[in-house]
């Protein structure tokens, strides 16, 4: 955490930039932190944000500018803009009720892909451009919704990997 002491069970996180620079984690108890190597100092990003459990629910772009998380409980998928100070929830428009469980974030951070369950539509798996601020649901070559969980987008956004039941 941002003490520098060992996780318990209710944090998430750390996950690090890929350029190495950054490092951001979450305590249920002391907000969400971003770690800057360069620098040797660590800010809070937000004493509200509560990532849901697992590493799978927060993510960050490789510069470091956005960091991407699943709400506490799977409430919805969260964009915390780093330069900006500015949290959106990225998941208004996907399926609802939904619970959603995963984030990943393209290099540049300016896609993010996620998974949502909903009792109505299943498994849906969503992207979201932040330069556009345009969510869309992933769909197959014929236009049905993808029945999907777990996405990771590749670095450059164009391809995104998931888990599916479907054949």
């Amino acid at each position: 955490d941002a003490n520098g002491q060992a996780q318990t069970a209710q944090e998430t996180g750390p996950v690090i930039s890929g350029n190495g620079q950054y490092v951001v984690s979450q305590s249920a108890t002391e907000g969400m932190w971003l770690w800057d190597a360069t620098s040797d100092t660590t800010r809070l990003l937000s004493s509200d944000a509560r990532a849901d459990a697992g590493t799978d629910a927060l993510a960050i772009d490789n510069e470091g500018r956005y960091v991407a998380y699943v709400g506490w409980v799977g409430e919805g998928v969260y964009l915390i803009d780093t330069t900006t100070n500015s949290i959106s929830q990225i998941s208004e428009g996907a399926s609802s009720p939904n619970t959603c469980a995963s984030v990943s974030i393209s290099d540049d951070g300016r896609y993010v892909a996620f998974g949502c369950y909903s009792d109505a539509s299943g498994n849906e798996i969503y992207i979201y451009d932040t330069a556009a601020h345009q969510l869309k649901s992933i769909e197959d070559k014929n236009g049905a919704t993808l029945d999907g969980s777990e996405p990771m987008i590749s670095g450059n956004g164009r391809y995104i990997a998931f888990s599916s039941s479907s054949n």
